[in-house]
């Protein structure tokens, strides 16, 4: 079928065409309103300023497509592939593009307010300026995506990946990025006023500038973020991890008392996630100490260290670390490897790192495999 027997048949009310093959066809500013393209190909096509409100896309291959000034509002484009399409400009308002392939695509001023992109890939995607207010971003890939001032405000991008994403001058007022990964990202000049960011990793991001004002960073990661000059006041910093964390100085933080505000049993601790491992450890009745610091001698010579947790089972010791930087990167000063530490330890049996998600998930499961490895030791 090529583009003319299509727009022939759609005029005369025919709008069911799945499956069809319309690779390299010409349908710029064609109407389309409300066809079923469901599993077509369409790629290289031209579909620029067309009209394609609710229609059916869903499975379609569209990639290398020019849908520049395209409205596709409310349109199903689930599962579609959308890899290096051009869509500038185009209207994606209250449109289904969950688990979508946007890979590398364009999508500079788009308007996407209310759209639904849960599970979707946008790997380096151009979100230049677009308006993503009230979308669904849950789990998306975003990672080195560009979102410089780009409209995000009450977005829901819980458990979404950003890391190394540029965020400039973006709009997050309000917006839920609970358990989201910030890892390297560029977020100087954000706008995040009473944004939901608690339990999100911002180790070693840009918040030059930032408004965080009434933001929530409780239990959320801040190792080597660099917070130059950002507006804190009314921010909520319970369990937040501030390891190499720069620039909050001047703001009167009581660094202190961030590190340890939650209380158990008369132990405190930096964050929920390590209260869940001491219930565990609790459980499992064995005898062992948080926050256990030491001095010791290390290749550098004498210095001191704090381990999170010093753990006995019958009459073997070993030592139980909650690794809080998830994907963590490496940086002078870190502790040494478990063999090195090992050396430094005599009597300790094993050293086990444990990934904070997975601590915080699933405490029992990480506390038995310890115990496990302890017991062969």
């Amino acid at each position: 079928m090529d583009a003319s027997e299509l727009l022939e048949r759609y005029a005369s009310g025919e709008r069911e065409f799945r499956g069809v093959d319309l690779s390299n066809s010409d349908l710029t500013r064609a109407n389309l309103v409300g066809i079923h393209l469901e599993g077509a190909t369409l790629k290289y096509t031209s579909l620029q300023g067309a009209r394609l409100e609710n229609a059916s896309l869903r499975h379609a291959n569209l990639s290398h497509t020019d849908l520049s000034q395209t409205d596709l509002s409310q349109a199903d484009l689930s599962y579609v592939d959308l890899s290096h399409a051009e869509l500038i400009q185009a209207n994606l308002s209250h449109a289904n593009l969950s688990c979508a392939n946007l890979f590398i695509a364009n999508l500079k001023a788009t308007h996407c307010t209310g759209t639904d992109l849960i599970k979707a890939d946008l790997f380096s995607v151009n979100l230049h300026d677009a308006n993503l207010s009230h979308c669904n971003l849950m789990f998306a890939s975003l990672i080195q995506s560009d979102l410089q001032g780009a409209n995000l405000e009450q977005a829901n991008l819980a458990q979404a990946n950003l890391s190394g994403a540029f965020l400039v001058q973006t709009k997050l007022n309000s917006a839920n990025l609970s358990g989201t990964n910030l890892i390297k990202a560029d977020l100087s000049q954000a706008m995040l006023c009473s944004a939901n960011l608690s339990r999100s990793n911002l180790a070693y991001a840009q918040l030059t500038e930032a408004d965080l004002r009434g933001a929530d960073l409780s239990d959320a990661n801040l190792a080597g973020a660099d917070f130059s000059r950002a507006l804190l006041s009314d921010t909520i910093l319970n369990g937040t991890i501030l390891n190499r964390t720069k620039n909050l100085g001047p703001l009167g933080i009581d660094f202190a008392a961030i590190a340890a505000l939650e209380e158990w049993k008369g132990f405190y601790f930096r964050s929920k996630t390590s209260v869940k491992i001491a219930e565990a450890l609790e459980s499992a009745n064995v005898l062992f100490y948080p926050n256990c610091k030491i001095r010791l001698c290390s290749p550098n010579g004498r210095e001191t260290q704090e381990y999170d947790f010093l753990v006995c089972q019958q009459g073997k010791w070993g030592i139980l670390q909650v690794c809080e930087e998830q994907w963590h990167i490496p940086h002078p000063g870190d502790r040494h490897s478990d063999s090195e530490e090992l050396n430094c330890f005599p009597g300790i049996c094993v050293i086990e790192n444990y990934d904070a998600t997975r601590c915080w998930t699933q405490p029992e499961i990480v506390v038995k495999e310890f115990l496990e490895r302890l017991s062969r030791a």
